[in-house]
């Protein structure tokens, strides 16, 4: 059966309604790349699902696979949250979901009213200014992290998305998902931040790699993914064809580095999940070798802190005169 558009989002509105019929489940919309309307990348998506619970949810994040390649992520959250809509308009994550996405369960009109505050001049040039602050200073609290072992690395990537994306937050939403680096790149070089899009580019070391090197280190990111996924579920067979999939998908299309950031992120992430129960691990020697090519590796350590430090100042910059 071909999956389509509309099959996800129906799968999503009767997530959505079984939820508020067994739970207390208040509200449910749908965001992400379902509603952008481009879901699919090498036969999977994943369907970004929030509910609003009338109480605390017991868990901030559920990953339900509904087969081989298609699941939903599911963002739990409590009413109290949304008690504010006006706030909510200059939240970075938060305000953009909330601007446009899909109403699929919402029987006491709660999002609907909550939605209503949020989009009352959300574009405003000033509520654009305040969002992308707060990426720029959620990119600066996570900074120290860099400056000590271990982990260091997802942190510091973590750090050079969140200032990228206090610019990209200037000229519309955050980027975010599967195709972060083609639609980061876009928004960047639309809105004449060419030489930052290069800066962000050398943080992580991707304007150096030879693309050869990509489908040797995307085995290697599946082995310790897999590994990772006896621990956590973030790491589950669908969230790993979920991802593998899409590498595949650009490389085959000749656009490899278009998958760069997201790899070595996931594969970090996988890395940390593995040192938590096994500092002696094979999976660690091919990650070290990876970091070492890429300058990332904890002798460069000290000078790639100070490298973000610099591109933070330079975000930091732009948006004092946008202002």
């Amino acid at each position: 059966m071909r999956v389509t558009r509309e099959k996800l989002i129906n799968l999503a509105r009767e997530e959505a309604e079984r939820r508020g019929q067994t739970e207390n489940v208040l509200s449910g919309y749908l965001i992400g790349s379902v509603v952008s309307g481009n879901p699919m990348i090498g036969g999977s998506a994943d369907i970004d699902l929030v509910l609003i619970h009338q109480d605390q949810p017991l868990q901030n994040r559920e990953i339900v696979p509904l087969s081989h390649d298609i699941h939903l992520d599911i963002a739990h959250h409590a009413c109290e949250l949304y008690q504010h809509p006006p706030d909510l308009r200059v939240d970075p994550w938060l305000g953009p979901s909330m601007c446009e996405p899909i109403f699929l369960y919402d029987p006491e009109h709660f999002f609907e009213r909550a939605q209503a505050g949020v989009r009352g001049q959300f574009f405003r040039s000033d509520h654009a200014y305040t969002r992308s602050m707060a990426f720029l200073n959620r990119a600066r609290k996570m900074k120290p992290a860099t400056d000590s072992e271990p982990g260091w690395v997802t942190k510091y990537m973590q750090s050079a998305l969140e200032a990228a994306n206090a610019l990209a937050s200037l000229g519309g939403f955050p980027v975010a998902g599967r195709r972060i680096t083609v639609l980061l790149r876009s928004r960047l070089l639309e809105l004449d931040f060419k030489q930052n899009w290069h800066e962000f580019e050398d943080l992580l070391g991707s304007s150096t790699l030879r693309e050869e090197l990509i489908p040797e280190w995307i085995d290697l990111w599946e082995e310790a993914f897999d590994a990772a996924s006896q621990h956590d579920p973030t790491c589950s067979p669908v969230r790993k064809n979920y991802f593998l999939k899409s590498f595949l998908s650009f490389i085959d299309t000749g656009i490899p580095q278009e998958i760069f950031w997201l790899l070595i992120f996931t594969w970090s992430s996988a890395i940390e999940i593995l040192h938590t129960v096994n500092e002696d691990n094979p999976y660690f020697v091919h990650w070290e070798s990876a970091l070492d090519y890429l300058k990332l590796s904890p002798d460069h350590r000290v000078n790639r802190s100070n490298q973000l430090e610099d591109f933070l100042d330079h975000v930091e910059k732009i948006l004092d005169e946008w202002e």
